[in-house]
């Protein structure tokens, strides 16, 4: 079964793992162009195109009530993000975040065309292998490799993200696109950068304004009831 799922998907494992180095690269690039808040706001616009193709590309009905989350959801963003104090510093950096948030929707929606007969795991693996292919060359070209320093600290942080927060939420995230609409999990996507928020000042000790409040509120309850409307 292993080799035959591994097989009757690997086009598509690998093509998706690839649009994930592209996103990546990209995103990277948006940072460099624009402040944090509009490279993220760019970003997040990710699930809207998912919204918004699911009808055309996996026949998903688009009700008017699901519409309006992800609406809300955009506004709460918005809030979220800070973007109205930073402003849309960039153009080029905001361009970037949309093309990688064109680029992961892609993901999303070339996820729900593979085959059940491989494990969330296996998927993960092939997909994050073929994004470090298209990331590698990328570092080599921008980054001064010879002049890092790594630390013991700094190597098991890398460990934990690469396996923890990368590799396991990857895992996660893929399996359970195989058992709900693509509509839902681009509102529950919504939720990563309010839970961001509240470990950041958990955490970090980070200020929560009144604006991050009621974005909050506004994401959580429009994926909350986009995941309950038809």
């Amino acid at each position: 079964m292993y080799k035959v799922g591994m097989r009757n998907n690997f086009k598509i494992l690998a093509f998706s793992g690839i649009l994930i180095g592209i996103n990546w690269v990209f995103l990277f690039e948006a940072y460099r162009f624009t402040t944090v808040a509009a490279a993220t706001m760019a970003l997040y616009m990710q699930p809207t195109f998912v919204i918004l193709a699911s009808p055309f590309l996996l026949g998903e009905k688009l009700s008017i009530k699901k519409l309006i989350c992800a609406f809300i959801a955009v506004l709460g963003m918005i809030l979220v993000s800070g973007i109205i104090k930073t402003g849309l510093e960039g153009t080029k950096g905001i361009f970037f975040g949309l093309i990688a948030a064109v680029l992961y929707a892609c993901v999303i929606i070339l996820n729900k065309f593979i085959k059940s007969e491989i494990q969330p795991y296996e998927k993960t693996i092939i997909q994050l292998v073929f994004a470090t292919l298209i990331v590698m060359p990328y570092i080599f070209l921008t980054e001064d490799i010879l002049a890092l320093e790594f630390s013991p600290i700094i190597l098991i942080m890398l460990l934990i993200i690469g396996a923890v927060h990368t590799g396991i939420a990857y895992s996660l995230y893929f399996g359970a696109l195989e058992n709900i609409p693509a509509q839902t999990v681009a509102l529950l996507s919504y939720v990563d950068p309010v839970v961001a928020v509240f470990l950041s000042a958990i955490i970090l000790k980070e200020v929560l304004t009144l604006p991050i409040f009621i974005g909050s509120i506004m994401i959580l309850g429009s994926a909350y009831f986009g995941d309950k409307v038809k």
